[in-house]
């Protein structure tokens, strides 16, 4: 179920202009009611200093500011350097169009989710 949340908001934000652009105070607003939507109940969205797109852990997920770098360090270091997947989640990161792989995208960035312990914080 976890995996399912991820890889929806994530094909959310990857394809949904709206909630892909949040520029704004109010685009935010609209994205957030966007997702909030597709997620009933609270919706946490986590964001890492790495270029990686925004994304949600389980419901119950409240990881400390320690927990959270370490795992984006860690999701971050699974993408290959210098591979098509570093590009893919710096455009989405910056709400532009990642293209045809933005689809391949969310399976790798689930399982980098799954091997870095994301879906146990």
């Amino acid at each position: 179920m976890k995996a399912l949340l991820l890889a929806i908001a994530l094909a959310v934000l990857v394809s949904t202009p709206v909630a892909a652009q949040t520029q704004s105070t109010g685009d935010r607003n609209l994205s957030d009611s966007l997702l909030r939507l597709q997620f009933p109940g609270d919706l946490r969205l986590f964001t890492c200093k790495q270029p990686l797109p925004e994304f949600t852990l389980g419901p119950a997920s409240n990881p400390s500011e320690a927990e959270l770098a370490k795992l984006c360090a860690c999701v971050w270091s699974k993408l290959p350097e210098g591979g098509w997947e570093r590009e893919v989640a710096a455009k989405i990161r910056r709400g532009e169009d990642p293209g045809w792989r933005g689809r391949g995208f969310i399976p790798r960035f689930g399982a980098a989710l799954d091997a870095c312990g994301g879906r146990t914080l």
